[in-house]
């Protein structure tokens, strides 16, 4: 007999596709709040944990669950649809955190597609150990992110 995971069914590092998810593609509620409780876990482990965002294991869920949850997209770019770069779109909300409560799914997926994208390309290079996701959940914007997730306007 067989293991499970040796069926051909089941996706491996060799045959995974890097980024099967569209920005087209709908999400169900599940994804969206298992999103917001992981964008809560960072903020939470923030406010009571001094050590590198690398080594959090909330870092780690986040990072590899984005791709599960449909938040890292093969067709999403570094610019917003109105091409906007989405860098300068994370500095407006971080100076007008009442912009989140506004921003659609396909926004906010993304925004969290370009943070991590950006902590893997950046390793994790950030003087904090996690430059870009550090400062998005610096800012507050994890959290406020994660209220919008859960339905908070």
């Amino acid at each position: 007999m067989t293991q499970i995971w040796d069926d051909p069914d089941v996706t491996t590092p060799d045959n995974k596709i890097p980024h099967p998810n569209s920005l087209n593609d709908k999400l169900s509620v599940d994804q969206i709040l298992e999103m917001a409780k992981l964008l809560g876990q960072l903020h939470d482990r923030f406010v009571t944990d001094d050590t590198k965002p690398v080594a959090w294991p909330e870092w780690q869920s986040f990072m590899r669950m984005s791709y599960d949850l449909g938040f890292v997209c093969r067709d999403a770019t570094d610019r917003m649809d109105d091409e906007t770069p989405i860098g300068d779109f994370i500095t407006m909300m971080i100076k007008d955190k009442t912009r989140v409560g506004s921003l659609s799914l396909r926004q906010m997926r993304q925004v969290i597609h370009y943070i991590v994208r950006s902590e893997r390309h950046g390793d994790g290079g950030g003087d904090r150990g996690a430059g870009t996701l550090y400062k998005f959940v610096e800012n507050g914007l994890a959290d406020a992110f994660a209220g919008r997730l859960n339905g908070n306007p």
